[in-house]
């Protein structure tokens, strides 16, 4: 009588630890298929896909790494944030090239840029300051209004305690009498010289003072670049949720 009551036990304990595992795997396999929407722009017009949330954040993990060794390979064998900035300024120059009339314009996921190899003026200083994040360094890009109705993407990196700036569309970054990477107090002086890695292509002197002119707020605009990895995606998501 002992030994039924036993193995009773046994088997209940059994069935429950097996109704617990299978309720376990339905929660999974449902959170891990829930329906999620990622967008992509093609020249202006945004459209929608549905898929499961397995795929976007493998997706997600794909892209990361790929941009870890992307930009581990750029600054490879650097060691100065300044040598890293160039190295990786230059790469952006010479790999993301200006997109010609008649290719769509893309918008959807940084990484997608790097594999098509061509961009928007906004998307190559995306490309660009976010390989700088990667590499260690706070930076991100922002729209400038340059007249009423077009705007202009520039590049700021934080180095040295202090804002420097590149405009990567233009192959366009300035130092000052030191031949050091110009801060961006300098640039609103004008106290700064332009180093054009093409001829031409430039703004003026004075254009490019103008644009800073009006204070200018990182935190929120720096937050986008950091949000392209998992950690600080993850982070965002739970204080948005709670």
């Amino acid at each position: 009588m002992i030994n039924l009551l036993f193995m009773m036990r046994l088997t209940v304990k059994y069935l429950l630890k097996c109704v617990m595992v299978g309720l376990a795997f339905i929660v999974c396999f449902w959170f891990l298929n829930y329906p999620v929407t990622t967008r992509v722009g093609i020249n202006g017009v945004v459209s929608q896909e549905t898929i499961p949330l397995y795929l976007k954040g493998l997706r997600f993990l794909l892209r990361d790494i790929e941009m870890r060794k992307l930009s581990h390979d750029i600054i490879k064998g650097k060691q100065e944030k300044t040598e890293k900035l160039l190295s990786i300024f230059q790469w952006t120059t010479e790999h993301i090239h200006h997109a010609v009339p008649g290719l769509p314009v893309i918008d959807d996921h940084p990484w997608s840029i790097v594999v098509r190899g061509y961009g928007q003026g906004d998307q190559v200083n995306d490309i660009f300051s976010l390989i700088c994040s990667y590499a260690g360094m706070e930076a991100y890009y922002r729209l400038f209004h340059i007249q009423e109705n077009t705007k202009y993407a520039l590049s700021l990196v934080y180095l040295d305690s202090d804002w420097t700036v590149f405009d990567v569309w233009r192959k366009t970054y300035f130092v000052n009498r030191d031949k050091n990477f110009a801060t961006l107090d300098q640039i609103k002086r004008g106290d700064f010289e332009i180093i054009s890695l093409e001829k031409g292509l430039s703004f003026s002197k004075r254009a490019y003072q103008s644009l800073f002119a009006k204070p200018l707020k990182h935190n929120h605009a720096a937050k986008r670049t950091s949000l392209q990895k998992p950690w600080s995606r993850f982070l965002w998501t739970l204080k948005s949720v709670f």
